[in-house]
């Protein structure tokens, strides 16, 4: 009809224009039902004829744009030219430029469409900017579109596909669950006779549920994500090819998911039907997305049948959908990671060199895929270093390796929260320490421990970097420094007292704020802000390395103090950097092989996990275990220190500070050696040891402690828990903290007892005390984060600690059991402990304990601590932390072996972090 239209109505008519406007949206409409890419373009044709035939300020120009990105959005679907996609956002922008915002419903339509068209390019360019721009776009239009129940289905929807891709991007559960509930949100409220769009909803839903039993496990998600699929392929015409292809796809996709669960034959050939049924109706760039997963399919097909015929089918498919990627698409990675799994899969078979360097070289490429996520560019990696490293080929793992590392931050950003980074971590824990010895054969050592650094302790770099000293920056750079300080300021917050409750942490805004989207929008535009200004910052001349970690000098300085010894273990290789106050070198470590540090990790839970029954083996095993260590490399270091036998009486202690790697951060390193004998062997005979998780750290500590040392007044709290709720009594406790409020009070310390403290209490006492002193049951949980001490209503979780920045903070003494560990290994390089949380969170001296220590045995402890470190002229002065617990141990040592006992489970879990 309007084809007749146009024909018949003269070009200089207003009519004409209005003809070929309908008949472009008629024929756009048509081309989204048929998939006609012909059709597609015809639309762009005629829409483009209408937008220049309309003058500019003329009332219906500004909907003529709109129509005509929204074309140029579909065409850009069928060809991927980025031409294309370009051209759509400049119309959309101009659209919107001529709406009025107070048209609200308007300029929300226009708004959504733009948001359509930049998440388009985020999906092409993995530009992450695009996204949050989206994102921000169709939370306004949201907020703009009130009363048209579709529209604003249609604004939910979208914004729910955004939210999820961020989670695919990020890692950021909060966004998922946030894109569920849009998505529930937009099923909830489209009409129900228009089945069209109830499809696109459901299938959205599908999609996100699918995604979040990736990440869960939930069976309850993956089946209700499978319903919702199939019933949004019930609902859309047959004939409606665009919509079905993306429909069928989702729910193929989700059907291999639950084959992979529950192995059921039926999923795995509904799910293969449903992507060839896609794939016969999808023209252009999205055949990608249902090669790859045909390919998957193939695959467990192979793994089912053993037929090398599906195999070879499977990396056909995924080499094609490879191909069809735009050269900077974000799913490079993904899809060159499947290729290269099916790949080597069928190297494990044929054993053939092509296929092998095959496999290699895609997953290679997959790492160096600059637009795709960190995540994705990281598992690429990993395998590459794997292969690369059973052929030899060490110079070229390397240079992969040394920027999977450089990679590691990017895949745990600022505003994440501590769970999702901690998943994205622990599937990377290999990649510094491997990285870390290739590059000890041709680097420099302090290079290669900078490269350590940066690839471990992780999240609280992200920490450190807003709570450390910027003096530097206010001398050379005063503008650039205030403004610092009022981002830094903004996301993390001192810790202050207002009433019995600590305010504005993140989690407290999200859940007490009826409006937590937008909270959480504003902090990560605030964080943004922050990285930008950061990287602004560290492109100054002088300020490359701006709170990346201490120098050379400022390292060597810092060992006046005491030597650092940090150690790297890896499958390749074991070494030990040496920090001096004259230089830093590394020296091999060739018996502290990684299967070894593994035998006696299980060894050392053996014994600290024994039966009460079982106590003299465990007993014998702990020693046995300690005196390995001592012969694998801690001997040989501080024999390379000089540190060779046992400082003569009156003579000053050398003191060494141990930073552990990988599961060597489980044993107690400052307990190895042989303690049945008399002999010096033993680390505790020939040095004071401390403990720091990063060299980082270590710096932050003493720059924390020159702030509160000098001149600072000192008072202390005493947090007493005798009895806990669901916990056995600790008979002691009451004795233990009356004997530390009697010696600090002695010394003129103001000195508070808290029994049976409250989680409240506890978080408003400690930014106004400069020593704290807990007595209570500690717990390590599986997720580091919830490790926690237990008080009498709820547990003070290491989340909790971290999220304070606490100004005051002197001496932490943490009376409990398991404070300074943690049982995760794959996370075992980030150390999240209680003592690494309440280190980071102000307090530069800590003293912990590594594994479960008796009652009575903890307030012998406490006693000889407290008077040790109150015998200076100065009162407490927590330089003397670490000597006065080395004496305390030594003295608690003495009593076991009066008894005959040589009894290391006794008095080797105490340990002292920091300075």
């Amino acid at each position: 009809m309007f084809d007749k239209l146009v024909k018949s109505t003269p070009v200089d008519r207003p009519e004409y224009v209005s003809a070929v406007e309908c008949l472009g949206s008629v024929v756009h409409a048509r081309s989204q039902r048929t998939g006609s890419i012909e059709e597609v373009r015809n639309a762009v044709e005629k829409l483009q004829e209408a937008v220049e035939l309309t003058p500019a300020g003329h009332p219906n120009r500004a909907g003529r744009l709109n129509s005509l990105s929204d074309a140029l959005k579909s065409l850009f679907d069928k060809t991927g030219s980025m031409d294309v996609l370009d051209l759509a956002i400049q119309m959309s922008s101009e659209a919107i430029q001529m709406t009025s915002p107070d048209d609200s419903r308007q300029y929300g339509l226009y708004l959504h469409n733009w948001s359509l068209i930049l998440g388009k390019r985020f999906i092409a360019t993995g530009a992450i900017e695009d996204l949050e721009s989206a994102i921000e776009k169709q939370e306004q239009a949201l907020d703009l579109i009130k009363t048209n129940q579709r529209h604003r289905a249609n604004c939910l929807h979208s914004l729910g596909i955004s939210l999820q891709q961020r989670f695919e991007a990020t890692g950021s559960m909060e966004d998922l669950d946030q894109a569920i509930m849009r998505q529930e949100q937009a099923a909830g409220s489209m009409p129900e006779e228009d089945r069209w769009h109830q499809a696109m909803c459901l299938s959205s839903l599908g999609s996100a549920l699918g995604e979040r039993f990736e990440r869960t496990g939930s069976m309850d998600d993956l089946d209700s994500s499978i319903e919702r699929l199939q019933h949004a392929v019930d609902l859309i015409p047959k004939d409606h090819a665009d919509a079905l292809s993306v429909y069928l796809g989702n729910l193929g996709n989700q059907l291999l998911r639950r084959h992979g669960k529950t192995l059921s034959m039926e999923d795995l050939s509904e799910g293969t039907k449903a992507l060839e049924r896609a794939l016969k109706v999808t023209v252009g760039p999205d055949r990608a997305f249902l090669f790859n997963s045909l390919g998957i399919a193939l695959q467990w097909l192979f793994l089912r049948t053993n037929s090398m015929e599906y195999l070879d089918s499977a990396i056909r498919r995924q080499a094609e959908a490879v191909q069809l990627l735009a050269p900077d698409h974000s799913q490079h990675a993904p899809y060159l990671n499947n290729l290269g799994v099916a790949v080597l899969k069928r190297f494990q078979r044929t054993k053939s060199p092509t296929d092998l360097g095959l496999a290699i070289d895609r997953f290679e490429q997959g790492a160096y895929a600059d637009s795709s996520a960190p995540y994705a560019r990281l598992r690429c990696a990993q395998f590459c270093s794997d292969l690369l490293i059973e052929q030899k080929s060490y110079n070229r793992a390397r240079e992969l390796l040394q920027g999977a590392v450089q990679m590691l931050p990017k895949v745990s950003p600022r505003q994440l929260h501590g769970t999702d980074a901690q998943f994205h971590l622990s599937s990377f824990a290999n990649i510094t320490p491997r990285a870390v010895s290739l590059s000890l054969e041709t680097e420099d050592a302090y290079k290669c421990l900078q490269l350590l650094e940066l690839g471990r302790g992780i999240l609280a770099n992200l920490k450190l970097e807003v709570r450390s000293d910027v003096s530097k920056l206010d001398n050379s750079h005063p503008d650039l420094a205030r403004r610092f300080k009022e981002l830094r300021d903004q996301i993390d917050p001192p810790a202050t007292e207002v009433g019995n409750s600590i305010i504005d942490t993140p989690a407290a805004i999200a859940s007490s704020s009826s409006d937590a989207s937008k909270s959480a929008s504003k902090r990560r535009a605030r964080i943004r802000e922050f990285d930008k200004l950061l990287s602004f910052i560290r492109s100054q001349d002088g300020l490359e390395n701006f709170l990346q970690g201490p120098s050379r000098e400022e390292l060597c300085s810092i060992a006046h103090n005491g030597a650092i010894v940090v150690f790297n273990v890896s499958d390749v290789g074991s070494d030990a950097f040496l920090i001096t106050p004259q230089d830093i070198r590394s020296i091999p470590l060739p018996l502290l092989t990684s299967d070894r540090v593994e035998e006696l990790v299980e060894r050392f839970y053996e014994a600290i996990d024994h039966d009460l029954s079982e106590y003299r083996l465990a007993t014998h095993e702990m020693n046995r275990v300690l005196e390995e260590l001592w012969t694998c490399g801690i001997k040989q270091v501080l024999d390379e220190l000089g540190f060779t036998e046992r400082p003569p009486d009156g003579k000053a202690w050398p003191r060494v500070w141990w930073v552990g790697s990988g599961l060597l951060s489980i044993l107690p390193i400052h307990a190895a050696g042989y303690h049945d004998s008399k002999s010096s062997d033993t680390a505790l005979d020939r040095v004071i040891s401390s403990y720091a998780f990063t060299v980082k750290s270590l710096s932050y500590a003493f720059e924390r402690s020159e702030k509160t040392q000098a001149g600072s007044s000192q008072n202390a709290i005493l947090f007493a828990m005798p009895t806990t709720p669901d916990q056995t009594p600790l008979r002691f406790v009451s004795e233990e903290v009356k004997a530390v409020k009697h010696l600090l009070s002695t010394a003129c310390i103001n000195t508070t007892i808290l029994t049976n403290p409250l989680k409240s209490e506890a978080l408003s006492k400690l930014p106004t005390h400069g020593i704290v002193h807990f007595a209570c049951h500690g717990y390590s949980a599986p997720d580091p984060s919830q490790s926690c001490l237990f008080l009498q209503d709820e547990p003070l979780t290491v989340s909790d600690l971290i999220a304070l920045n606490i100004d005051s903070g002197k001496l932490a003494y943490l009376s409990a059991c398991h404070t300074s560990t943690m049982r995760n290994s794959a996370l075992i390089n980030e150390s999240i402990s209680l003592a690494s949380a309440i280190q980071l969170c102000g307090y530069p001296a800590v003293v912990g304990s590594l594994w479960q220590v008796a009652d009575y045995d903890s307030v012998d402890v406490a006693k000889d601590f407290y008077t040790s470190i109150l015998e200076g002229e100065n009162g407490l002065d927590i330089r003397r932390s670490a000597q006065s617990l080395h004496k305390a141990i030594h003295q608690l040592r003495a009593r076991t072996r009066i008894l005959g006992k040589h009894d290391p489970l006794t008095w080797a879990p105490f340990i002292h972090i920091g300075i």
